[in-house]
């Protein structure tokens, strides 16, 4: 009875490890809308276009993509940043790649560590626009979580 419980024991571990090493990948899936920064005086008249991006965290990897229009200057890069809180600025944490001048689109594909998944699950990365005009920021937007399929 005993060889027969060690033998169930081991039967079962290994239908636990081969379970989960055949299960579909953790997925989540964010959004977001670019939008110009805060205003002054200063930059109202340089900061102006609109954009949008979506992005899918698949296990440990976070594949983004994104378009904007409606720049008054041309696009010199674009970043994903961590901030502290939903809606506060933070630190850079990966450069995006981006293409085109007063309209283009932007991607990227990064691994992340533990710290920034969980970051991103509670609100806290964004994309920021920098533009000739805009150095410091010109859209930003923070990725939120989708709540269901039907708003992909």
């Amino acid at each position: 009875m005993r060889i027969f419980n060690i033998a169930l024991s081991a039967v079962v571990g290994l239908t636990v490890v081969t379970a989960l090493a055949f299960a579909a990948p953790r997925e989540d899936h964010f959004q977001t809308r670019l939008s110009p920064i805060a205003m002054d005086l200063l930059t109202r008249d340089t900061v102006a276009g609109v954009g949008r991006a979506t992005a899918v965290l698949t296990n440990d990897t976070l594949t983004l993509s994104g378009v904007f229009e409606g720049l008054p200057s041309a696009v010199t890069s674009a970043n994903l940043h961590q901030g502290i809180a939903v809606g506060a600025r933070g630190q850079l944490a990966f450069k995006l790649a981006v293409s085109g001048s007063r309209q283009g689109v932007l991607n990227g594909s990064m691994r992340l560590r533990r710290d920034q998944a969980a970051a991103l699950r509670s609100g806290r990365m964004y994309i920021q626009l920098q533009s000739e005009g805009a150095p410091d920021g010109h859209l930003w937007g923070w990725l939120l979580p989708v709540s269901s399929p039907a708003d992909r």
